[in-house]
């Protein structure tokens, strides 16, 4: 405990400055002053004492000084740079990903003040995927939604400033937050990044880690700063991928930890903690940003790194992609087998044959691949059908091979 910090475990300590926002005197014959809401008496009288704090500067390093700013619902002290305590804050909401549905409803379901919701115009939200629709929650609760395109412009600026935000959490956003947008939460702007930080910054950390064969990773909370996911970590959860995991298995665990450490880090700032650590320092490169475009399948490869590709893209994203017959397939489901040896009677791509199953989801279509084979589980064609189980299997496609025209000469 810092010596210098005065603590009432008893009591709820806040402090009520002498005007609120509107400049409106909330205790015309009171000075400001230090009140316990429990006993309801005025424990000290401050003159020039105290301070309120400027906008511009989220937590002030005056020693010895508790500076404040009283919000409409919301007040927060601090000394020697410490939070001492907090009643009610208030929070914004940024995002459109669904892995910040389950840690926005848990707040609002324990009561915790959400002044607003922040998510994406409709036609900037089509180019991205797994986008959750916040409208019925927001109606629920009764939160003001604003569909915005850009998180830095001089128009969601102004609405983030007319809010006094006491925090500002970024979950499932692709936008990087510039200084305004950084300096509009008092306290600080808290976002997600699904790896164990330094590891794996950048873009698409899920699917990368699949691709990369991975065996664990986790989500980082942290406060957001201007660099590229290198802010302070508040929390950190980690967890195995099984050989069963798919991106979106993935991003649900995602969003279980999203919603235990936003929870978690609530109740530390209401016990006057504000965690943080910086990270440590790394060389490694930042991950680049995936396009649907990148989803062609190399059949060159082993076929435990096409499985791990496949199920790196399946739904909700765009998903791995070849071509047979010329017509191009999404191929969403796939197992691999304990084949790691080279087939040499079969060329990487060629169909070896139906697989046929009593049960509808063992049957498919075995196909080879640069080192041992996969079995395909589910496919889509050109007109956007899904193809499975029996009618998988009954395709006539043995001794075919997907090409890729991109990759491979002479394919169209």
């Amino acid at each position: 405990m810092d010596p210098g910090t005065t603590w009432f475990p008893e009591y709820f300590l806040y402090l009520l400055a002498r005007r609120d926002v509107q400049g409106k005197n909330l205790l015309p014959n009171v000075p400001n002053c230090i009140i316990i809401n429990q006993a309801g008496i005025i424990c000290l009288i401050l003159q020039t004492w105290v301070h309120i704090v400027h906008r511009s500067h989220p937590l002030s390093k005056q020693n010895n000084k508790i500076i404040n700013k009283t919000f409409q619902s919301s007040e927060t002290i601090f000394k020697d740079n410490k939070i001492i305590m907090i009643k009610s804050l208030i929070s914004g909401w940024v995002g459109f990903h669904q892995e910040g549905r389950v840690a926005l409803e848990s707040m609002l379901e324990q009561g915790h003040p959400v002044a607003f919701v922040m998510t994406l115009a409709s036609d900037v939200a089509a180019k991205f995927y797994a986008v959750f629709d916040y409208a019925p929650l927001c109606d629920k609760y009764k939160i003001p939604l604003y569909y915005i395109r850009d998180i830095n412009d001089d128009r969601s600026i102004e609405t983030l400033k007319q809010f006094d935000l006491d925090l500002l959490f970024v979950i499932g956003w692709s936008q990087i937050l510039q200084p305004k947008a950084l300096a509009s939460a008092r306290i600080g702007v808290v976002g997600a990044h699904a790896s164990l930080l330094p590891a794996n910054r950048g873009s698409g950390p899920i699917s990368w880690t699949l691709i990369k064969g991975e065996t664990q990773t986790g989500n980082t909370l942290m406060w957001l700063s201007a660099g590229v996911d290198q802010g302070d970590v508040i929390d950190q959860t980690a967890f195995p991928i099984t050989p069963h995991d798919t991106c979106a298995t993935l991003y649900d665990r995602v969003a279980e930890s999203n919603r235990t450490m936003i929870l978690r880090l609530l109740t530390a700032l209401s016990n006057g903690q504000r965690p943080g650590r910086p990270q440590p320092r790394t060389l490694e490169p930042l991950l680049p940003r995936r396009r649907p475009e990148h989803g062609i399948v190399n059949w060159e490869l082993g076929s435990r790194q096409i499985y791990d590709f496949i199920r790196a893209l399946t739904h909700p994203y765009p998903g791995a992609f070849s071509w047979l017959n010329g017509d191009r397939y999404f191929i969403w489901q796939c197992a691999v087998l304990p084949l790691e040896t080279v087939l040499p009677q079969y060329p990487p791509g060629t169909v070896i044959g139906p697989v046929y199953s009593p049960l509808a989801g063992g049957c498919g279509q075995m196909v080879s691949c640069g080192t041992g084979a996969i079995l395909l589980l589910a496919v889509e064609d050109a007109q956007g059908q899904e193809i499975t189980g029996y009618a998988l299997s009954e395709q006539q496609w043995q001794g075919k091979r997907w090409l890729n025209p991109v990759t491979e000469k002479g394919q169209t």
